[in-house]
């Protein structure tokens, strides 16, 4: 993992940062226009940075509802989700690119969003958290129960309706 310091007597002009970009798309690495001479404290925590962002993504964890975990490995929901996940995991290379790995979650069909919680640009690790629309939650209930839940309260209702019953039920 490396990144370029291009070493310029003015690292603020047009011109240095018109080359450190091309020299980034032409060489895929983050290039930081610096004059060495003059490098604060800042600039050198910001050079640290960007290297650590150069190591490679070891491990990515990615969490989902509980619920969707819950369903069965076959089902179409959960095999579309993890398809995805998987084919877009495949961008991943290192640290840097584990932003984006997010954002492009948020792509597929069944995603409302996914954001980075936490990062260990040390060790290679982070956590992203994956969000599924609620109207998904409800369908899937409506598929196993066979009951129409659209919302929590149609949820809310059809569960005191069964508790009645249960009641009932446990009094014969």
């Amino acid at each position: 993992p490396f990144t370029v310091l291009l070493n310029c007597m003015f690292p603020t002009a047009a011109s240095a940062k018109e080359l450190a970009n091309r020299l980034t798309e032409k060489y895929g690495v983050p290039v930081l226009a610096v004059n060495c001479l003059e490098l604060t404290e800042e600039q050198i925590k910001q050079i640290l940075t960007r290297v650590l962002f150069e190591f490679p993504a070891r491990e990515i964890k990615v969490d989902f509802p509980a619920w969707l975990l819950s369903l069965p490995t076959d089902h179409p929901l959960r095999t579309e989700v993890f398809a995805a996940v998987r084919e877009k995991a495949k961008c991943l290379a290192n640290m840097r690119s584990v932003q984006s790995f997010a954002e492009s979650l948020s792509e597929i069909d069944a995603v409302n969003a996914a954001s980075v919680d936490a990062m260990e640009l040390g060790k290679g690790e982070a956590n992203i958290t994956v969000r599924v629309p609620d109207t998904l939650f409800y369908s899937v209930l409506s598929e196993y129960t066979g009951l129409t839940v659209q919302n929590d309260r149609d949820l809310i209702d059809s569960l005191r309706e069964m508790a009645q019953i249960r009641k009932k039920y446990l009094h014969l």
